[in-house]
């Protein structure tokens, strides 16, 4: 006999912390907003969230056998993800090289944050492979109907949970300001690593 739903759902979550705690762009996104203000961390996390849930319902309803099926349709996103985070990573070295005058201008809005945040969730076309494997391996696309659904949004909501956790921990008294005194070196860092990530999608890695 083989686990119950309530074991699967425990097995997935434990694999999609270990996902979400490794390096990437959400990673250092939520960092570098929440170095500067901590509801900025807040309102990054929050903008991760519904490109999350987005991947996790295209994960569980086989959207990936769509993409292999239009291999164009496929290089068009991955060529598309790729150059958004180049030009993200760019923007942060722009903002790294401006140092004092970038940090003396007020905050972006709210809005921006959010949208910034969902786009760069969003633009990860290695996430529909993720979530279609995880689904798949670790037996939730055997579950009933209404498991699906809770495991579909359980995913994100733990996302949601850990990115907010990190937010805190980046902004709390010694950890902030410790990165606001190093915040050019941090958006060089942030920089590099997002042009990284986006050549390797353009490359086709």
């Amino acid at each position: 006999m083989g686990p119950g739903p309530l074991q699967t759902l425990a097995l997935l979550a434990a694999v999609h912390l270990l996902s979400a705690i490794s390096p990437g762009p959400n990673v250092l996104l939520v960092i570098r907003s929440a170095a500067r203000e901590r509801r900025l961390g807040f309102l990054a996390a929050a903008g991760l969230l519904p490109a999350g849930l987005l991947w996790a319902v295209a994960g569980l309803t086989g959207t990936g056998a769509l993409l292999r099926a239009a291999p164009r349709a496929a290089l068009a996103l991955q060529v598309g993800c790729g150059a958004y985070l180049c030009w993200l990573g760019l923007s942060m070295l722009r903002d790294s090289l401006r140092g004092a005058r970038a940090r003396a201008e007020p905050p972006p809005p709210a809005a921006s944050i959010v949208r910034v945040a969902f786009v760069t969730n969003l633009t990860n076309p290695k996430s529909l492979a993720y979530f279609t494997s995880v689904f798949t391996a670790t037996g939730v696309v055997h579950l009933p109907v209404r498991w699906q659904v809770a495991a579909v949004l359980m995913l994100p909501l733990l996302s949601l949970g850990w990115y907010s956790s990190l937010a805190l921990a980046a902004s709390s008294a010694a950890a902030g300001q410790l990165l606001r005194e190093r915040l050019h070196w941090l958006d060089r860092v942030a920089g590099v690593a997002m042009i990284g990530f986006g050549v390797r999608l353009l490359a086709g890695g």
